[in-house]
């Protein structure tokens, strides 16, 4: 009885370890597929970044979720709609604009950058509206989760964190 018990116990403890290795296999290959999702949807040059919570370069984060914010990009150009919250530099009329960022034109200096080690992804473009240069820092995690940094030659710096997807069609 004390042998059965013994082997038991021993089997149970060689097969544990081939178990959890098997769970780690699956979330290693399921963050790959993610990745390879993700990597296709960025490379292929259409894609939608939604907004889910602003960080200004001072102050606390502020929750957007729920709301309209975006940038579509969109084979060599780029749309944006996003709040900002920050200071403007010396040039900025207020009043005559929404206040928001907001550009619709030609991406200009596309870097895109791929880490496979680390499942990561780094866009950078700038795109020109009116007196206004947005510059735009992206990192694009396998999943989609992302990090959008926008500096301007007329405010300060600000980030948003959000996810990328694709672009839907209108009907």
């Amino acid at each position: 009885m004390k042998t059965s018990i013994l082997l038991l116990s021993i089997a149970c403890l060689i097969a544990m370890p081939l178990h959890a290795q098997t769970k780690k296999e699956q979330r290693q290959q399921k963050a790959a597929e993610e990745f390879s999702k993700t990597r296709e949807l960025v490379e292929s040059g259409s894609f939608r970044f939604d907004a889910i919570r602003a960080l200004p370069s001072r102050g606390r984060s502020i929750d957007l979720s729920g709301q309209n914010l975006f940038v579509e990009i969109s084979n060599d150009s780029a749309r944006a709609d996003l709040p900002f919250f920050g200071r403007g530099h010396s040039g900025v009329a207020y009043g005559t604009e929404s206040g928001g960022i907001e550009f619709h034109g030609t991406m200009e200096g596309v870097n895109l950058t791929v880490y496979e080690d680390k499942s990561k992804i780094n866009l950078t473009f700038s795109v020109k509206s009116g007196r206004d240069r947005y510059n735009c820092y992206y990192t694009i995690t396998g999943n989609g989760t992302s990090t959008l940094g926008i500096t301007s030659n007329l405010r300060s710096q600000i980030s948003y964190d959000g996810r990328i997807s694709a672009i839907e069609k209108e009907d």
